[in-house]
């Protein structure tokens, strides 16, 4: 009963430390996303260029003209004022209009696709920073192992009991199970130097400091996938979008090839006489506006068959990087039965010390078990940055 109780007790404390980790670095890497000085000004320059079509379907400004002629003879001086307003056919405007709002849309996609990719950066940050931890802790253990070899045998060629040979090889593997380690060192340096370039007034040593395990990975199926895909991916939902303003700029051209208009108010002083009037004008876009209706309609059929290679290559990427996820899984589930820990080092080391074995039987063995426990370690790295990318989308939003 109480090894029932402590093995249900292991079983929560894993699923709990899993379920921590999952939530830990996704939380970590939205918090680093959305603050990112990149996000920043990926917004800012969006909202310039919805400021610029905005101010481009506004009223010309109005034009105040004067004019002042001198008679001769006697006749006396002429003056003219006029204030005129130019503005294009009434239907541009509400054209204008709905292209401007389909490209708000279009732009929001695009920011949550840039938000995607910076969420991606750090993510894949802290999946380096957990491998990088890991191989210090298999590292560690090696140059342990080694050191305490190295000790023994300086003690030993004291006493003449092992050749000059022997105390060197012992030397050569302590040197390399050392430089190992601290490039696995460097290498969580560098994950924290990465996820400082993503977001430079992000707290890296406390971002570090907490991460410890691998997210949690959730495969979908390819029915799932592909629903989401259709209805919360930035990338096609923009595509989309791109399509819907072709139609409404395909509006816009069509109302561009009408008249443009002129009205404007006139007062003239000639001779003791005061004139008031109107003046209109009108403005025929036979030259300028010929071919932007063709324009328009291939720009249309160009944001269809974009969408549509768009689709088919998401699919793409979603099922293969599914089947290399679902792959990976059933390959470390295999592989985890041999690698849970170090006993393989361990067992080594005893085998050893015992005499079953000696040094270059033990240096060879070793040098085996740790290039396939690092390697291992490998696998699962790649498998969580194939899955990071599977899901960034999702596990951004949920």
């Amino acid at each position: 009963m109480i090894r029932r109780f402590i093995f249900a007790t292991a079983i929560i404390l894993c699923i709990a430390d899993s379920a921590y980790a999952a939530d830990y670095i996704n939380n970590k890497a939205k918090e680093i996303a959305s603050s990112s000085p990149a996000l920043r000004a990926f917004l800012n320059t969006q909202k310039a260029q919805i400021s610029e079509l905005k101010a481009d379907n506004i009223l010309e400004n109005p034009e105040v003209s004067f004019s002042h002629l001198w008679g001769q003879g006697g006749i006396g001086n002429k003056y003219t004022i006029g204030i005129s307003q130019n503005f294009d056919w009434p239907g541009v405007y509400s054209a204008r209009k709905k292209v401007i709002s389909a490209r708000q849309k279009v732009l929001s996609d695009y920011a949550m696709v840039k938000t995607a990719e910076i969420f991606l950066a750090a993510k894949e940050a802290m999946i380096d920073a957990v491998y990088a931890k890991r191989l210090i802790a298999l590292r560690s253990v090696v140059y342990k192992q080694v050191d305490s070899l190295y000790n023994a045998y300086k003690k030993a060629r004291l006493t003449g009991d092992i050749t000059v040979l022997d105390l060197n090889r012992a030397v050569i593997e302590r040197s390399m199970a050392s430089r190992n380690l601290r490039e696995a060192e460097v290498m969580l340096i560098e994950a924290g130097d990465k996820i400082r370039a993503i977001n430079v007034g992000c707290n890296v040593e406390s971002v570090m400091a907490g991460i410890e395990y691998y997210p949690v990975v959730k495969v979908r199926s390819e029915e799932e996938y592909a629903e989401r895909l259709v209805n919360m991916n930035p990338l096609l939902l923009a595509a989309k979008s791109e399509v819907e303003i072709s139609e409404f700029q395909q509006t816009l051209a069509s109302a561009s090839r009408y008249p443009g208009f002129s009205i404007g108010y006139e007062h003239e002083y000639e001779m003791g006489e005061r004139f008031n009037g109107l003046s209109v004008s009108m403005t025929l876009p036979i030259y300028s506006r010929k071919n932007t209706v063709q324009t328009a309609d291939y720009n249309k059929i160009a944001a269809e068959e974009s969408l549509t290679e768009l689709n088919a290559s998401l699919v793409a990427e979603y099922n293969t990087l599914r089947h290399k996820v679902i792959s990976a899984q059933s390959d470390i589930e295999t592989y985890g039965k041999i690698f849970s820990g170090y006993e393989n080092l361990d067992m080594l080391q005893r085998l050893f010390q015992s005499g079953q074995i000696n040094l270059t039987e033990y240096i060879t063995e070793l040098t085996y078990f740790v290039d396939a426990q690092i390697e291992y370690e490998s696998f699962i790295h790649t498998m969580h940055l194939d899955a990071a990318n599977l899901n960034k989308f999702i596990d951004l939003v949920d």
